[in-house]
């Protein structure tokens, strides 16, 4: 039995009453070419492959992930058949494998399915969560060999991508980061340093992983304006043979939360026992966090969605509780009233005359 919960009848609401979703997106292009239905029947598909996530959530929990003594991470095993479905069924109608500028679904609609999604399996939702960004990062910054080497596989989630900010010193002041990249030749970089809490840091579901990582070009200088952004292949293509290379990319713990405990929460170090090579972010220097301005929205509103999706199912949870709880008798099995108090001088209920003196 599934975890999750979710009402159809209210994201319709939202969807087609409130947000009257029909007149604004699907009476014009590029969203007019499918109707009402097509979408309602989405809806249905998603919130039966929801189903499917949440009754993974608490089986994933106890099982957690776990560092295994060769390095790798080993992570909750229902997680490996679900993320060949996810990139089956839904990586192209979420419009992640998309070659366009045009979503493949209206706005509101693909909140709706990542709603169901995220509430449903959080843990399992942040595999491969940051590769809506990180496409969006590349389109936008990546230079024309960046977009040749890494766009598809990011599309295609043959590979995935993480954001790695966060060092032990530097929580959300940025300005204490100290990783350091030292030019080599051919435009490459040598990264060196920690980062820490990178949701879904290191896993067995793709064949490679692109960290996007925040550092400084040949520097330490604490400030923002030093902040460069790295693109960091746990493993190297090779651009010559097309193979994976080793790119000593380590992770040295799992951290523990309090909950998402299927998600690889990893501490990483780069350059300890190699050189750890990275190309820079569309060729710009100091321009990081300019950036991933927009990843960093992305990533508040991804949030909210998460929180929203959780809610919204402990409400249904509750609410049905509720209805099924037994409180007091049945109102068939009440006893009869006993008769009211008479006032010894009327003979009539206790009156205002006489007895409240």
């Amino acid at each position: 039995m599934s975890a999750y919960k979710v009402s159809l009848r209210e994201l319709r609401f939202f969807l087609w009453e409130l947000h009257k979703t029909d007149q604004t997106f699907l009476a014009r292009a590029p969203f007019n070419d499918k109707n009402r239905a097509y979408y309602d029947a989405l809806l249905e598909r998603a919130r039966a492959f929801a189903y499917e996530l949440g009754k993974a959530y608490q089986a994933s929990d106890r099982q957690e992930c776990r560092l295994l003594e060769n390095g790798t991470v080993e992570i909750p095993k229902e997680f490996h058949g679900l993320w060949q479905r996810y990139k089956d069924e839904w990586i192209q109608v979420l419009g992640n494998d998309s070659e366009s500028q045009q979503p493949a679904l209206p706005p509101l609609i693909r909140q709706a399915i990542q709603e169901m999604f995220m509430g449903a399996n959080p843990a399992f939702m942040t595999y491969g969560g940051f590769n809506f960004p990180a496409i969006k990062l590349l389109k936008l910054h990546g230079t024309a060999a960046q977009k040749a080497t890494y766009l598809r596989k990011l599309q295609h989630y043959d590979w995935d991508a993480c954001f790695c900010a966060t060092e032990q010193q530097a929580g959300s002041d940025l300005t204490a980061v100290t990783t350091v990249a030292k030019p080599l030749e051919n435009g490459e970089y040598a990264v060196s340093g920690e980062k820490v809490y990178i949701s879904a840091g290191m896993h067995t579901l793709t064949e490679n992983t692109v960290y996007f990582v925040l550092g400084r070009i040949n520097t330490t200088t604490s400030t923002s304006y030093s902040l460069s952004c790295l693109l960091v292949p746990r493993f190297w293509p090779n651009p010559e043979t097309g193979e994976l290379e080793d790119n000593h990319v380590e992770c040295t713990s799992l951290l523990r939360k309090m909950g998402l405990k299927g998600c690889a929460n990893t501490q990483l170090v780069f350059g300890r026992s190699g050189t750890t090579r990275a190309v820079l972010l569309g060729d710009r220097k100091n321009a990081g966090l300019l950036q991933l301005v927009p990843l960093m929205n992305q990533a508040r509103m991804s949030t909210a969605i998460i929180g929203l999706g959780l809610a919204s199912s402990a409400y249904l949870h509750s609410a049905d509780f509720a209805g099924k709880r037994l409180q007091g008798r049945a109102i068939t099995a009440a006893r009869p009233m006993p008769a009211p108090l008479l006032c010894p001088s009327s003979n009539t209920p206790t009156c205002s005359a006489c007895c409240w003196k």
